[in-house]
């Protein structure tokens, strides 16, 4: 197995999670579980913060202009719900969207240059969203390369460690 850990760090406007979280800096929001396959992506986040953070990253999953994991800058077109599974000192939500001709995740383009059975840890903070992804096999160098280019207009991205 390997890991390669980057963060993506989001220009102001260009993200409503990324928007919430540094609007309330006592928010974090970290992945408990996140899958993917060729046509849809569902995931489980736990956040926390205050209450006023909490109901601000809940608005940003629900009602963004596009789904929070799409790196496309605009509405893709993707369908998608999220539910709040529980909301109390902390919140864990569940987010589920079937992807489009246009979309664009870090999931999804894992599973298309490292292949299947990729385990993703996320933690977003602030601006920053830090992805840990372990796999198998695969072309790390060209996954990155589409993970910066996917997201060139909107963030940068900074490579932690391969």
């Amino acid at each position: 197995m390997r890991e390669v850990v980057f963060t993506v760090d989001y220009e102001p406007g260009c993200n409503a999670v990324a928007d919430a979280l540094t609007e309330h800096g006592d928010a974090r929001v970290r992945s408990l579980s996140l899958h993917a396959t060729e046509s849809s992506l569902w995931r489980v986040d736990y956040a926390s913060g205050s209450a006023a953070a909490l109901a601000a990253v809940e608005t940003a999953f629900r009602e963004g202009d596009y789904y929070a994991d799409c790196l496309v800058p605009e509405n893709c077109g993707a369908t998608q719900r999220t539910e709040v599974l529980d909301d109390g000192e902390a919140l864990v939500l569940y987010s589920y969207w079937e992807r489009t001709p246009t979309c664009a995740s870090v999931p999804h383009i894992a599973l298309e240059h490292l292949g299947e059975g990729v385990l993703f840890e996320t933690r977003r903070e602030g601006r920053e969203y830090t992805w840990r992804v372990v796999h198998d096999d695969g072309e790390v160098g060209a996954f990155l390369d589409a993970v910066d280019a996917a997201v060139a207009h909107t963030a940068a991205v900074e490579v932690r460690r391969v």
